[in-house]
């Protein structure tokens, strides 16, 4: 006989009469014997407190098919990363009088596979799905005990504590959460006690490791998913503030805004982890089964943004609103209109006539079009009339229709399936539209979107459904849809560059943005919000404009409009030392951006007749807001040799950002 190690894990079927005396002296009034192992011992302890009856001749009755059903639902993602593993069990215990099962954390098994012959005589004991085999139900057993233990257990014969499962061998190991280490459930193999083996053990503890292995695969799958759907849902301007909480409550990302927030209430970021957010993932997924006293005190369950793909839950968005604001609600009464358009900054009569449209028009779901140059803050006033509507909380996508291919526009605009083109993503990947259902989709540079694909865009917009490319089934889709050109889109229709049917469809209601040149006074206004900003970014001292500078910020003509005036600012901020920006250092600020900009406009001419013609043309087309008829006229030449010279010297763009919204 061997000697008997009292701290293992593995049975020893050699000390199986020894330890059947420990049990029959279990009533007395004596300790247990020696010969027991120190799990065993403490298992049949735990068992006798308990009052489990020895004499118990099978497991409670399993659970009815709903309730097993919720059960396994509650647990899918174990399930389905133990779906292999179960699979290989049936070919690897064939024939060896053994099955393999997978229970939840409670013992209760969830799925049994392996010998037919074993299965029938387990299924008499009641050791099937739905059936608990916790200590408290069924005594000493490897299922229940290496729940109790934390630890990979084996239990054989006579250290069962229950004598209708002491002619069998169990081997059961705990499989825990990749992530937070918690015990989620157990996998067991148990066979007849005459097919004993060490190495069951071995294979339990192995299972566990690839079921683990499994899970955190998955989980990487889904945090992946999450991110893509967040990413096409939420614009870059969206993510101050966020929280991005994963299906299971586990925090992703925190932004510094909301670590911000969240000290205020008290709450570290050594604080945020699944214990304080699961409940808020459950929230997102369910908000009608539960309350909103289930939600943590200081989160408000507006802020809370569910993500999904498809019908598939893959965690939420918590939107901590920044001090001194708060998130828009349904029915914004007037001044929360003006506090979504807090960034659009202007006193000047032209600026507060085309925010107050916009304000106007918000909480409408009519198409708009913002006309205006490039630069003059579009994208700005598209993001207000979202905050200012009712969908405020819902996403806002933007797309630039003149920034890609006419290929890559097409797949990031309906998305695509599996297999559409080469190189497309094995998943697929949902397009802006889809990520804009409920919400916002925000289309710049809308005379840019290539001619051939208007048509399926139009089909879109009067059918709310969109099809993915390489898909035939469309998919409903709701959104609101705001645009914004620096062209005239009237001159584009009557070119044939715009389809006419289209126009009408997007063009409800039209907004004129005014460029800089025309906002009097606006500009000074303009820049010492951005100084006052850009000093904070960059952790720099306060600084001011001298009163001469601001004038000439007022007095400069702005071409590239909010744009310009911006990167100005920024430049100033970092070059100059003092906390005064002086007139002096504005004039030579301003005398290095336009030779930065005559130097990218017409760096590839030649000679000083060049430039001079260079100008001239360009003067000649502002004059006339981008009219090549009256341009040519103005320079006597005809307007064919005006098109070749505009293509020559590279002023075709800034041809088209003077037909705009003067014509």
């Amino acid at each position: 006989m061997g000697r008997l190690e009292n701290d293992s894990l593995l049975a020893n079927p050699d000390y199986d009469q020894a330890v059947n005396r420990a049990w029959d002296k279990l009533g007395g009034a004596g300790g247990i014997a020696p010969d027991v192992r120190k799990a065993v011992a403490a298992s049949w302890r735990r068992c006798v407190d308990s009052r489990v009856d020895p004499h118990l001749r099978q497991a409670p009755p399993p659970l009815s098919g709903g309730k097993l059903d919720r059960l396994r639902a509650l647990n899918n993602e174990l399930i389905a990363a133990s779906e292999q593993i179960m699979k290989v069990s049936r070919e690897l215990l064939a024939g060896s009088g053994a099955a393999m099962m997978l229970t939840d954390r409670n013992g209760v098994i969830l799925n049994i596979d392996g010998d037919n012959r074993a299965l029938r005589v387990l299924e008499s004991l009641n050791m099937l799905p739905g059936a608990s085999w916790n200590e408290r139900c069924c005594g000493t057993n490897a299922i229940g005990t290496t729940l109790s233990l934390g630890l990979p257990v084996q239990i054989h014969g006579a250290e069962h504590f229950c004598e209708s499962i002491k002619r069998f061998t169990c081997s059961a190991s705990v499989i825990v959460d990749p992530v937070t280490d918690e015990v989620l459930g157990a996998v067991n193999v148990s066979g007849f006690a005459g097919t004993y083996t060490p190495q069951t053990l071995s294979l339990v503890v192995n299972a566990a490791h690839r079921i683990k292995a499994a899970l955190e695969h998955n989980l990487l799958t889904l945090r992946y998913k999450f991110l893509d759907r967040f990413d096409a849902k939420l614009s870059t301007t969206d993510r101050s503030g966020l929280i991005l909480l994963d299906g299971r409550g586990v925090p992703l990302k925190v932004g510094q805004q909301a670590k911000e927030v969240l000290a205020s209430f008290g709450i570290s970021h050594g604080q945020l982890n699944p214990q304080i957010f699961s409940s808020v993932a459950k929230f997102s997924q369910s908000p009608s089964d539960l309350t909103k006293a289930t939600l943590p005190p200081w989160l408000n369950a507006d802020w809370i943004d569910p993500i999904y793909d498809g019908d598939q839950h893959l965690g939420c968005v918590i939107r901590v609103p920044v001090a001194g604001s708060r998130m828009p609600a349904d029915g914004a009464t007037d001044c929360d209109c003006l506090k979504a358009f807090s960034n659009a900054k202007g006193e000047s009569a032209a600026f507060k006539q085309a925010m107050e449209k916009a304000s106007r028009i918000a909480k409408s779901h009519v198409p708009i079009v913002l006309l205006g140059e490039t630069g003059v803050g579009k994208e700005v006033f598209a993001n207000g009339i979202h905050l200012a509507s009712t969908a405020a909380n819902a996403p806002f996508i933007a797309l630039n229709c003149g920034a890609l291919s006419r290929d890559l526009f097409a797949s990031e605009l309906f998305g695509y399936v599996d297999g559409a083109f080469t190189g497309a993503r094995r998943s697929g990947m949902i397009g802006k539209i889809e990520a804009a259902d409920g919400g916002t989709l925000f289309l710049d540079e809308i005379g840019e979107m290539p001619l051939d694909l208007q048509p399926t865009f139009l089909r879109v917009l009067e059918k709310r459904e969109v099809v993915r490319l390489g898909e035939t089934s469309p998919r409903k889709v709701a959104f609101r849809l705001l645009c914004a050109t620096n062209r005239d889109l009237k001159t584009e229709v009557a070119e044939g560059r715009f389809r006419s049917d289209l126009y009408y469809r997007i063009s409800v209601v039209t907004i004129k943005i005014p460029s800089l040149r025309d906002r009097l006074g606006d500009p000074s206004i303009l820049a010492e919000f951005y100084l006052k900003g850009l000093c904070k970014t960059h952790g720099l001292p306060e600084k001011q404009f001298s009163q001469d500078a601001l004038r000439t910020l007022n007095s400069y003509s702005w071409p590239g409009n909010i744009r310009e005036l911006r990167n100005v600012v920024e430049s100033l901020v970092l070059s100059t030392p003092s906390t005064t920006i002086l007139q002096s250092d504005l004039d030579a600020e301003l005398s290095c951006a336009s030779a930065q900009a005559f130097t990218a406009e017409c760096g590839h001419i030649d000679g000083d007749l060049a430039r001079g013609e260079f100008e001239q043309i360009k003067r000649a087309l502002q004059r006339t807001s981008g009219n090549a008829t009256q341009a040519a006229k103005e320079l006597g030449i005809a307007k064919s040799t005006l098109y070749l010279k505009v293509k020559k010297l590279g002023l075709a763009e800034f041809l088209d950002s003077q037909r705009t919204i003067f014509r």
